[in-house]
């Protein structure tokens, strides 16, 4: 079996930063309201908060103290085996 937690054709990643969390719930109201059935898996690392998305395919994974935006990138990728990733961030909508 997989190490992986999905197998898909297409995911979406967010290595959301801590700090940034204002801009994260602004990012994150306008992506459930535009997309709410969204069918791809959207894969969210942070460092500690959480958050209740209404997305069919949500899924957050808090990476602890972790600032380097690299590595929590790369724990959402490790998530997920995907053929394409769509990287986004919540600061630059």
């Amino acid at each position: 079996m997989s190490e992986n937690k999905y197998d898909c054709r297409f995911s979406i990643i967010l290595p959301a930063y801590d700090p940034y969390k204002d801009a994260f719930d602004i990012f994150m109201d306008l992506f459930e309201k535009n997309w709410p059935d969204c069918p791809y898996p959207v894969v969210v690392t942070n460092m500690f908060f959480q958050y209740e998305s209404t997305l069919p395919n949500f899924y957050l994974k808090n990476c602890g103290d972790e600032k380097r935006y690299r590595v929590r990138r790369t724990e959402a990728i490790n998530m997920v085996k995907a053929k394409y990733y769509l990287i986004m961030e919540e600061d630059r909508m």
